[in-house]
Protein backbone atom coordinates (compact mmCIF):
# COMPACT_ATOMS: atom_id res chain seq x y z
CA UNK A 1 0.00 0.00 0.00
CA UNK A 2 1.37 3.43 -0.88
CA UNK A 3 1.92 6.37 1.31
CA UNK A 4 0.18 9.65 0.35
CA UNK A 5 3.01 11.11 0.68
CA UNK A 6 5.13 8.90 -1.36
CA UNK A 7 2.50 9.35 -4.38
CA UNK A 8 2.50 13.33 -3.80
CA UNK A 9 6.43 13.38 -4.08
CA UNK A 10 5.99 11.27 -7.36
CA UNK A 11 3.33 13.43 -8.62
CA UNK A 12 5.59 17.05 -8.35
CA UNK A 13 8.75 14.88 -9.87
CA UNK A 14 6.93 14.13 -13.58
CA UNK A 15 5.09 18.03 -12.99
CA UNK A 16 8.83 18.94 -12.83
CA UNK A 17 10.47 16.91 -15.63
CA UNK A 18 7.69 18.09 -17.96
CA UNK A 19 8.03 21.92 -17.23
CA UNK A 20 11.98 21.15 -17.82
CA UNK A 21 11.21 19.25 -21.52
CA UNK A 22 8.57 22.58 -22.03
CA UNK A 23 11.95 24.89 -21.29
CA UNK A 24 14.48 22.57 -23.38
CA UNK A 25 12.40 22.58 -26.10
CA UNK A 26 11.02 26.83 -26.57
CA UNK A 27 14.83 27.66 -25.99
CA UNK A 28 15.42 25.21 -28.96
CA UNK A 29 12.74 26.84 -30.99
CA UNK A 30 13.79 30.02 -29.57
CA UNK A 31 17.94 29.39 -30.91
CA UNK A 32 16.69 28.22 -34.26
CA UNK A 33 14.70 31.35 -35.08
CA UNK A 34 17.29 33.62 -33.99
CA UNK A 35 19.94 32.05 -36.20
CA UNK A 36 17.30 32.55 -39.42
CA UNK A 37 17.11 36.23 -38.09
CA UNK A 38 20.83 36.12 -38.01
CA UNK A 39 20.91 35.21 -41.42
CA UNK A 40 18.36 36.86 -42.66
CA UNK A 41 19.84 40.36 -41.40
CA UNK A 42 23.62 39.29 -42.15
CA UNK A 43 22.11 39.17 -46.13
CA UNK A 44 19.89 42.33 -45.60
CA UNK A 45 23.19 43.79 -44.81
CA UNK A 46 25.29 42.28 -47.47
CA UNK A 47 22.89 44.06 -50.07
CA UNK A 48 22.64 47.22 -48.31
CA UNK A 49 26.58 47.35 -48.08
CA UNK A 50 26.85 46.58 -51.79
CA UNK A 51 24.57 48.89 -52.61
CA UNK A 52 26.04 51.31 -50.73
CA UNK A 53 29.39 50.60 -52.69
CA UNK A 54 27.09 51.02 -56.02
CA UNK A 55 26.25 54.04 -55.05
CA UNK A 56 29.20 55.21 -53.70
CA UNK A 57 31.18 54.02 -57.00
CA UNK A 58 28.93 55.94 -58.92
CA UNK A 59 28.99 59.32 -56.87
CA UNK A 60 32.71 59.51 -56.85
CA UNK A 61 32.72 58.45 -60.63
CA UNK A 62 30.77 62.00 -60.73
CA UNK A 63 33.49 63.68 -58.18
CA UNK A 64 36.17 62.30 -60.14
CA UNK A 65 35.20 63.46 -63.40
CA UNK A 66 37.14 67.19 -62.93
CA UNK A 67 40.30 65.47 -61.98
CA UNK A 68 41.77 64.18 -65.16
CA UNK A 69 43.59 66.40 -67.43
CA UNK A 70 44.06 66.53 -71.29
CA UNK A 71 45.19 63.03 -72.60
CA UNK A 72 43.75 60.88 -69.55
CA UNK A 73 40.45 59.53 -68.74
CA UNK A 74 39.18 58.08 -64.99
CA UNK A 75 39.80 54.27 -64.72
CA UNK A 76 38.84 52.03 -61.83
CA UNK A 77 39.58 53.39 -58.59
CA UNK A 78 39.24 57.15 -59.75
CA UNK A 79 42.75 56.97 -60.67
CA UNK A 80 43.29 58.99 -64.14
CA UNK A 81 44.69 56.98 -66.86
CA UNK A 82 46.59 57.54 -70.40
CA UNK A 83 44.41 57.80 -73.12
CA UNK A 84 44.71 54.85 -76.01
CA UNK A 85 45.35 54.99 -79.19
CA UNK A 86 43.73 52.90 -82.31
CA UNK A 87 45.69 50.95 -84.01
CA UNK A 88 47.11 51.26 -87.59
CA UNK A 89 43.78 51.67 -90.43
CA UNK A 90 41.09 51.47 -87.04
CA UNK A 91 38.79 54.46 -87.25
CA UNK A 92 38.22 55.87 -83.89
CA UNK A 93 34.20 55.71 -82.96
CA UNK A 94 34.27 57.56 -79.92
CA UNK A 95 37.05 59.94 -78.96
CA UNK A 96 38.81 59.34 -75.13
CA UNK A 97 37.13 61.64 -72.76
CA UNK A 98 37.41 62.42 -69.13
CA UNK A 99 34.67 59.17 -68.18
CA UNK A 100 36.12 56.92 -70.70
CA UNK A 101 39.24 55.58 -73.20
CA UNK A 102 38.96 56.11 -76.65
CA UNK A 103 36.78 53.45 -78.73
CA UNK A 104 37.98 52.31 -81.91
CA UNK A 105 36.94 49.65 -85.05
CA UNK A 106 37.76 48.24 -87.98
CA UNK A 107 36.78 50.26 -90.88
CA UNK A 108 33.36 50.00 -91.97
CA UNK A 109 31.62 51.27 -95.53
CA UNK A 110 29.47 52.93 -92.99
CA UNK A 111 31.32 54.61 -90.51
CA UNK A 112 33.63 55.82 -93.62
CA UNK A 113 30.92 57.40 -95.14
CA UNK A 114 29.20 58.77 -91.72
CA UNK A 115 32.91 60.19 -91.17
CA UNK A 116 33.09 62.33 -94.60
CA UNK A 117 31.87 65.57 -94.14
CA UNK A 118 28.75 66.56 -96.82
CA UNK A 119 30.01 67.27 -100.14
CA UNK A 120 33.28 65.45 -99.25
CA UNK A 121 35.36 63.17 -101.10
CA UNK A 122 36.32 59.21 -99.44
CA UNK A 123 39.12 57.94 -100.79
CA UNK A 124 39.10 54.03 -100.05
CA UNK A 125 42.67 52.98 -98.35
CA UNK A 126 41.77 48.92 -98.86
CA UNK A 127 41.08 46.50 -101.75
CA UNK A 128 37.80 45.07 -100.81
CA UNK A 129 35.34 45.59 -98.18
CA UNK A 130 32.75 42.23 -97.32
CA UNK A 131 29.53 41.86 -96.30
CA UNK A 132 27.70 43.94 -94.05
CA UNK A 133 30.51 45.68 -93.92
CA UNK A 134 30.32 46.48 -97.70
CA UNK A 135 26.38 47.19 -98.01
CA UNK A 136 23.18 48.66 -96.83
CA UNK A 137 24.45 52.60 -97.28
CA UNK A 138 21.58 54.96 -97.64
CA UNK A 139 21.91 58.55 -99.05
CA UNK A 140 18.96 60.48 -98.05
CA UNK A 141 20.62 63.68 -97.18
CA UNK A 142 20.24 65.67 -100.99
CA UNK A 143 23.52 66.34 -100.48
CA UNK A 144 26.55 64.82 -102.22
CA UNK A 145 29.24 62.15 -101.93
CA UNK A 146 32.14 61.01 -103.59
CA UNK A 147 33.60 57.48 -103.38
CA UNK A 148 37.06 56.82 -105.33
CA UNK A 149 38.87 53.22 -104.96
CA UNK A 150 42.28 52.62 -104.41
CA UNK A 151 44.71 53.41 -107.13
CA UNK A 152 45.76 50.66 -109.93
CA UNK A 153 42.80 48.20 -108.83
CA UNK A 154 40.54 50.10 -107.39
CA UNK A 155 37.91 48.45 -104.32
CA UNK A 156 35.59 45.84 -104.56
CA UNK A 157 32.99 45.86 -102.12
CA UNK A 158 31.31 42.81 -101.82
CA UNK A 159 27.82 41.99 -100.56
CA UNK A 160 28.57 38.70 -99.93
CA UNK A 161 25.81 35.64 -101.05
CA UNK A 162 22.90 35.03 -99.26
CA UNK A 163 23.15 38.64 -97.14
CA UNK A 164 20.06 40.21 -99.25
CA UNK A 165 21.51 43.94 -99.24
CA UNK A 166 22.06 46.17 -102.03
CA UNK A 167 25.13 48.69 -101.62
CA UNK A 168 23.67 51.96 -102.18
CA UNK A 169 20.33 53.32 -101.77
CA UNK A 170 20.15 56.96 -102.45
CA UNK A 171 16.78 59.15 -102.44
CA UNK A 172 15.55 62.30 -102.02
CA UNK A 173 17.34 64.67 -104.45
CA UNK A 174 20.92 62.98 -102.91
CA UNK A 175 23.49 62.57 -105.76
CA UNK A 176 26.35 59.88 -105.36
CA UNK A 177 29.58 59.71 -107.65
CA UNK A 178 31.68 56.41 -107.64
CA UNK A 179 35.27 55.73 -109.29
CA UNK A 180 37.01 53.02 -109.82
CA UNK A 181 35.17 50.52 -107.68
CA UNK A 182 33.59 46.87 -108.34
CA UNK A 183 30.09 46.30 -106.84
CA UNK A 184 29.56 43.15 -106.46
CA UNK A 185 27.20 40.38 -105.36
CA UNK A 186 24.58 43.30 -104.25
CA UNK A 187 21.15 42.41 -104.44
CA UNK A 188 17.52 44.47 -103.55
CA UNK A 189 13.92 42.97 -102.66
CA UNK A 190 12.35 45.31 -104.61
CA UNK A 191 14.55 46.03 -107.79
CA UNK A 192 17.95 47.48 -108.12
CA UNK A 193 20.49 44.88 -107.34
CA UNK A 194 23.48 46.82 -106.58
CA UNK A 195 22.62 50.57 -106.67
CA UNK A 196 18.81 52.27 -106.21
CA UNK A 197 17.74 56.09 -106.98
CA UNK A 198 14.64 57.77 -106.33
CA UNK A 199 13.18 60.97 -106.16
CA UNK A 200 15.13 62.94 -108.37
CA UNK A 201 18.63 61.46 -107.51
CA UNK A 202 21.91 61.61 -109.39
CA UNK A 203 24.34 58.94 -110.45
CA UNK A 204 27.49 59.24 -111.58
CA UNK A 205 29.81 56.21 -112.36
CA UNK A 206 33.24 56.20 -113.78
CA UNK A 207 35.50 53.15 -113.95
CA UNK A 208 32.71 51.04 -112.06
CA UNK A 209 32.19 47.28 -112.36
CA UNK A 210 28.83 46.11 -111.32
CA UNK A 211 29.61 42.12 -111.19
CA UNK A 212 27.00 39.74 -110.27
CA UNK A 213 23.84 41.70 -108.62
CA UNK A 214 20.71 40.40 -108.61
CA UNK A 215 16.96 41.91 -107.92
CA UNK A 216 13.92 40.55 -107.43
CA UNK A 217 12.18 43.07 -109.37
CA UNK A 218 13.11 45.61 -112.18
CA UNK A 219 17.28 46.50 -112.67
CA UNK A 220 19.65 43.91 -111.42
CA UNK A 221 22.61 45.97 -111.03
CA UNK A 222 20.96 49.63 -111.31
CA UNK A 223 16.92 50.77 -110.96
CA UNK A 224 16.71 54.55 -111.79
CA UNK A 225 13.05 55.50 -110.34
CA UNK A 226 12.49 59.99 -111.62
CA UNK A 227 16.41 59.61 -111.44
CA UNK A 228 19.31 60.19 -113.64
CA UNK A 229 22.31 57.90 -114.07
CA UNK A 230 25.87 58.99 -115.81
CA UNK A 231 28.29 55.86 -116.99
CA UNK A 232 31.89 56.22 -118.29
CA UNK A 233 33.88 53.08 -118.76
CA UNK A 234 31.28 51.08 -116.82
CA UNK A 235 30.92 47.23 -117.43
CA UNK A 236 27.87 45.19 -116.18
CA UNK A 237 28.53 41.26 -116.12
CA UNK A 238 26.17 38.45 -114.69
CA UNK A 239 23.58 40.82 -113.05
CA UNK A 240 20.19 39.28 -113.41
CA UNK A 241 16.83 40.87 -112.35
CA UNK A 242 13.54 39.01 -112.52
CA UNK A 243 10.44 40.98 -111.75
CA UNK A 244 6.90 38.89 -111.37
CA UNK A 245 8.50 36.20 -113.28
CA UNK A 246 9.40 37.90 -116.45
CA UNK A 247 12.65 38.55 -117.07
CA UNK A 248 12.32 42.35 -119.15
CA UNK A 249 13.27 44.15 -115.97
CA UNK A 250 16.70 45.32 -117.37
CA UNK A 251 19.42 42.73 -116.13
CA UNK A 252 21.43 45.45 -116.08
CA UNK A 253 20.03 49.19 -115.71
CA UNK A 254 15.95 50.02 -115.43
CA UNK A 255 15.09 53.38 -115.87
CA UNK A 256 11.06 54.35 -115.38
CA UNK A 257 9.36 57.99 -115.32
CA UNK A 258 9.08 61.15 -117.57
CA UNK A 259 12.60 62.54 -115.44
CA UNK A 260 14.12 59.42 -115.44
CA UNK A 261 17.70 59.45 -117.82
CA UNK A 262 20.41 56.88 -118.57
CA UNK A 263 23.48 58.60 -120.73
CA UNK A 264 26.08 55.51 -120.93
CA UNK A 265 29.58 55.87 -122.09
CA UNK A 266 31.81 53.77 -123.74
CA UNK A 267 30.55 51.09 -121.98
CA UNK A 268 30.24 47.38 -121.62
CA UNK A 269 26.96 46.05 -121.17
CA UNK A 270 26.23 42.02 -120.89
CA UNK A 271 22.70 40.52 -120.55
CA UNK A 272 22.71 37.92 -118.27
CA UNK A 273 19.36 35.88 -118.82
CA UNK A 274 18.46 33.73 -122.03
CA UNK A 275 15.31 36.44 -122.90
CA UNK A 276 14.48 39.26 -121.95
CA UNK A 277 17.00 42.93 -122.25
CA UNK A 278 19.64 44.72 -120.45
CA UNK A 279 18.56 47.66 -120.68
CA UNK A 280 14.74 48.39 -119.56
CA UNK A 281 13.80 52.08 -120.70
CA UNK A 282 10.18 52.66 -120.21
CA UNK A 283 6.96 55.24 -118.77
CA UNK A 284 9.07 57.91 -120.50
CA UNK A 285 12.32 57.11 -119.62
CA UNK A 286 15.10 58.70 -121.98
CA UNK A 287 18.39 56.90 -122.82
CA UNK A 288 21.40 57.63 -125.02
CA UNK A 289 24.69 55.26 -125.75
CA UNK A 290 27.78 56.70 -127.34
CA UNK A 291 30.05 53.69 -128.33
CA UNK A 292 27.80 51.38 -125.83
CA UNK A 293 29.16 47.50 -126.81
CA UNK A 294 26.21 44.91 -126.05
CA UNK A 295 27.75 41.50 -125.67
CA UNK A 296 25.41 38.33 -126.45
CA UNK A 297 22.70 40.69 -127.65
CA UNK A 298 20.86 40.97 -130.91
CA UNK A 299 21.07 45.13 -130.80
CA UNK A 300 18.58 47.43 -129.76
CA UNK A 301 15.18 46.02 -130.02
CA UNK A 302 11.93 44.74 -128.42
CA UNK A 303 11.13 42.02 -126.14
CA UNK A 304 10.52 39.74 -128.44
CA UNK A 305 14.33 40.13 -129.81
CA UNK A 306 15.55 39.62 -126.19
CA UNK A 307 17.39 42.89 -127.22
CA UNK A 308 20.15 44.27 -125.83
CA UNK A 309 17.11 47.72 -124.96
CA UNK A 310 13.88 47.76 -124.43
CA UNK A 311 11.87 51.15 -125.13
CA UNK A 312 8.57 51.45 -124.18
CA UNK A 313 8.07 55.44 -124.03
CA UNK A 314 4.46 55.10 -124.49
Amino acid sequence: QQHPVQDLCRSREGSRRAQTLDIFRLRSEFTEKASSMVVAVRQSSLLLFLLVLLLGAVDTHAQCNSTCGGGTFMGPGCMCQPCGVCAPGDLVVMPCNATQDILCSHPTMHLLIASTPPGGVLHLAQASFTGADACGMALSSGGNLTIVGMPGGGTTLDCASGIGLRHFDVSLGSGLILVNLTLKGGFGSDGGGSVRLSGGSTLDATLVNFVYNSAAGPGGAIHLADSVAVLSNCTFDGNHAVGNGVSMQGDAVFASGPTAALHDHFGWIDKSSSEGSSVSLVGGAAGSFFTTRFQNMNGVGSPADAGGTFINNT
